[in-house]
């Protein structure tokens, strides 16, 4: 879920080119941008339940706002993170940045209530995109809460999963390891 390339060329530019760094997305239009914007990172256009890596390639996987996507159900949430869990060493770490439903129910209700209300201030100015935000409104709303998450991340197979809320409890840092 590499997109338009950004926290793919931010974490090539904090290691100093030392890393080797590879994106991944479906969407053709969006790795065009990525590719338009630095010929140092390799950008492949493929789907996070299938990726064209071997077992094993890689040290670190990441995504970063972008699983919530993928989360049409629990089968398919559960079979892209096991493909992640494939293509990592042993030892490497998956790292996700997501939203997440705050556990604090009175927060919860401040963060559905925002939610609800920025994106429909977004469909009025923007009809057009009204499909867009209201997928993007129901992703952010029915992704799983940080417990909940790093259960799943266990039972795709990592050997151990944790989480870090930020933003009083809206996002999470989760990292796994195989």
């Amino acid at each position: 879920c590499a997109g338009t390339g950004d926290f793919s060329i931010a974490l090539h530019k904090i290691y100093g080119g030392a890393l080797k760094v590879t994106g991944a997305d479906l969407n053709r239009a969006m790795l065009s941008k990525a590719r338009s914007k630095t010929d140092k990172i390799e950008f492949v256009e493929a789907e996070a339940k299938s990726l064209p890596y071997a077992a094993g390639s890689f040290d670190l996987v990441t995504i970063s706002f972008a699983t919530r996507n993928l989360n049409i159900d629990r089968a398919r949430m559960l079979g892209a993170l096991k493909e992640f869990r494939r293509t990592l060493k042993t030892g490497g770490v998956f790292m996700n940045l997501e939203t997440t439903r705050p556990a604090n129910p009175v927060i919860n209700l401040f963060f559905r209530a925002y939610v609800r209300t920025a994106i429909g201030l977004l469909n009025l100015i923007s009809p057009k995109s009204r499909t867009s935000y209201t997928f993007l409104k129901n992703t952010i709303l029915n992704f799983y809460g940080a417990e909940e998450f790093s259960v799943l991340l266990l039972e795709a197979g990592f050997r151990t999963a944790g989480h870090k809320t930020l933003c009083p409890g809206a996002v999470a840092v989760h990292t796994a390891v195989k």
